[in-house]
Parts: C-alpha cells; structure tokens; sequence
C-alpha cells in the first residue's frame, strides 16, 4: 500500500484549513492549522465521522465526509485529512430558502454531540449550485469535556445540557426517528466509535479525554 507523503499546498478558511497533496497526485483538505487545541479538533472531526458511520449503519440516511487523522510535512501536530470539499458557501442563521434541502438526522445528532454553532454564520454549508444542505465542522463538539469553551460559551460545559443552538430550519426538519436510533446505540458501540481510528490518532489521543467524550455520549443519548 502507498504511504502518502501529505506537503502543504495553500491555506483557506482563515488559516482553520489547508489543502494538502502528494506526489502520488492525491489531495486532501485538512485541518486544523492555527488554532489553540489542533490535535484536539482533529480527533474530535475523527471521532464524528465514525459516529456519522455507525449511525449510517443502523439505517439514517445521511451524507458526510469521512475523516481520519494523518501527518503533513511541516506541521508538527497531527490533522485530520478529508477529500476536499469543493466550492461552498456559508449558510447563515437567517438563510432560507424553499429548495433547500435539510437533513432531518442533524437536530438530534447535534443536540447529542454538543457541537456550537458560531455567533453569526451556522455551522452549515451549500455547495455551489447545488440545493442540499450539508454540516461541517465536527471539532465544535464534545463542549463538556473541552478546556476551549469557556466564558461565553462555558454554559454548554454542563453534560446535561442539550439545548445547542441549530438553524431554525434544522429543527423544523426534524426526524424523530434518529433520537430513536441514537438511544438504542449500545454503550459499546459508541465506545468503538470514540476509540477508534488508524494509528496517527491513537499515537496522540489523550485517554482521560476521550473517555469523558464516551461517557458523556452515552449519558446524552439517554436524554434526547
């Protein structure tokens, strides 16, 4: 098998992301670049997509893009490598529009996972021409066990707290069906889930954190 040599090729998103290549003619977008905790967003984008995975085998019909972790030349922390993205646009909290289509799984998979919202943008993306709306940003997520949220957003810190703030139109599209499936997840398989990953992120997991991460999945999922 080839073992990818991933270079740096430009940054975009404010630094967050970066496109990266090998010369095998491969790309990927990775992340995160700058910021306070890399290694902690990347696992936690790692742990979403196999969550995101799990759900998808127990029948939700969802479209995400799979992460897992790796090492690019000249980054000296691991970041989580996924294809790239192509042409979007940020979908606003106030955005709307009647041929939009929202994924009725994400309400309670949100409310779940804990993952924040930013103050003016969603955490929501539209592709270019397209009409489907589509999550981003996984590493916004686990906020009970994060030393990144703190005061503005240090009410999110309580593991009992499941109002996550989500574009209206996340909620109104609704299914119930998913807090269902999600509440019939067994501790273990969420446990495999959180724990999972090639070994670039078992190199760097911090055990005590990831854990509190599948701990509190599974106290959540009882609750939604």
């Amino acid at each position: 098998m080839h073992e990818h040599e991933w270079n740096n090729a430009f940054s975009y998103s404010g630094g967050q992301c970066f496109e990266v290549f090998c010369l095998c003619g491969k790309r990927r977008m990775a992340k995160s670049k700058d910021s306070e905790y890399p290694v902690e967003f990347a696992i936690k984008e790692s742990i979403c997509s196999r969550l995101l995975a799990l759900l998808a085998s127990k029948g939700v019909r969802l479209d995400f893009c799979p992460v897992e972790m790796g090492r690019v030349v000249g980054i000296p922390w691991a970041v989580g490598l996924m294809s790239l993205l192509g042409q979007h646009s940020r979908v606003s909290r106030s955005a709307y529009s009647p041929d939009w289509k929202w994924p009725d799984w994400l309400f309670d998979f949100d409310r779940w996972i804990a993952r924040l919202d930013g103050d003016g943008d969603s955490n929501l993306i539209l592709f270019l021409g397209g009409c489907e709306v589509f999550p981003i940003d996984w590493g916004m997520t686990f906020s009970w066990a994060s030393p990144y949220y703190e005061g503005p957003y240090s009410m999110v810190k309580h593991l009992t707290n499941l109002n996550m703030t989500v574009h209206p139109e996340v909620q109104r599209a609704r299914n119930p069906k998913t807090a269902e499936i999600i509440g019939q997840l067994s501790d273990e398989q969420i446990r495999l889930a959180v724990f999972g990953g090639n070994d670039t992120e078992k190199q760097v997991r911090i055990k005590e954190l990831s854990t509190a991460y599948w701990t509190g999945l599974c106290l959540r999922k009882r609750l939604l």
